[in-house]
């Protein structure tokens, strides 16, 4: 027998092309999940960031007041540390999530600027800044009558607002507006403005209502009813070290990732215990 009347060969073994194409489900599965994983990490390292956030567009940031505060003229400052608050020489402090700030920041921002406007403080906070009030109550956001003197809640009459309500407790005195129970849910006391809620700063909510009205008249006018050049918003970073220590490597890494790592190591281990399970006995071939 000739080598061209030899029989043809066939291999039995697993080829490049059927081992690529057996793997390819494996890898999209994988990747899908891999991807799924880095999606949910970033959304839940940034999701939180957007409340009340002059730089953000969506539902809940506040980007429309402060583009309409720059267009009357006073320039909107977004700071992320105390040291830069202070720095920004404003003259009207915001803090929109004073309980993102700790203790002794807030205590260091008290005094910072001629007004400060504070959302949503407790009172652990409101003693931080030095502000003589304290919380009565709390219910839900909803459209509210002023009911007072006060210039600005007068010019923009009904409002979203609720959360938190307060009195005052020092000999300062204190104008309160927009009651719930007979509580204010908007309070001004001394240089201080206390807001039960920041739900009139929305982007979503800014256009109903004289929600707009009274946010503008609130951030561009100090308490001498004069224009107000500079407003220091203060947006602390998650995570962040508080003093003046120097923020390791852990510190920058925002807790989404962490989660999105685990994700995928679990992923990993359950494709492997998949793709290692027993294909059956083993059989002689000739």
């Amino acid at each position: 027998m000739t080598l061209l009347d030899s029989p043809p060969t066939t291999a039995t073994g697993p080829t490049v092309r059927t081992t690529a194409r057996s793997a390819r489900g494996p890898l999209l599965a994988v990747a899908a999940l891999a991807v799924t994983g880095v999606v949910v990490a970033a959304l839940s390292a940034t999701g939180a960031r957007a409340r009340l956030d002059p730089d953000s567009y969506g539902p809940s940031g506040s980007r429309a007041v402060a583009e309409l505060l720059r267009e009357l003229g006073t320039e909107v400052v977004r700071v992320d540390t105390v040291d830069a608050a202070l720095a920004a020489e404003a003259d009207l402090l915001l803090l929109p999530e004073p309980r993102a700030l700790a203790t002794s920041e807030l205590e260091r921002l008290a005094g910072a600027a001629p007004r400060t406007v504070v959302v949503g403080a407790d009172d652990e906070q409101l003693a931080a800044l030095g502000v003589p009030a304290e919380v009565q109550g709390a219910d839900e956001v909803e459209p509210r009558q002023p009911v007072c003197g006060l210039p600005a809640a007068r010019t923009a009459g009904d409002v979203d607002l609720g959360g938190l309500s307060y009195r005052g407790t020092g000999g300062e005195p204190a104008t309160g507006c927009y009651a719930v129970g007979g509580e204010a849910t908007l309070l001004v006391v001394g240089d201080a403005v206390l807001l039960g809620d920041g739900a009139l700063l929305t982007n979503d909510r800014l256009a109903e209502r004289g929600n707009a009205a009274l946010a503008l008249r609130l951030l561009s006018r100090d308490a001498t009813d004069g224009p107000v050049r500079r407003v220091a918003w203060v947006v602390p970073l998650p995570g962040r070290p508080v003093g003046g220590d120097r923020p390791s490597l852990r510190d920058l890494v925002a807790d989404g990732v962490y989660a999105g790592a685990a994700w995928l190591l679990v992923v990993v281990a359950v494709v492997a215990l998949w793709r290692a399970r027993r294909l059956g006995r083993v059989v002689d071939e000739p």
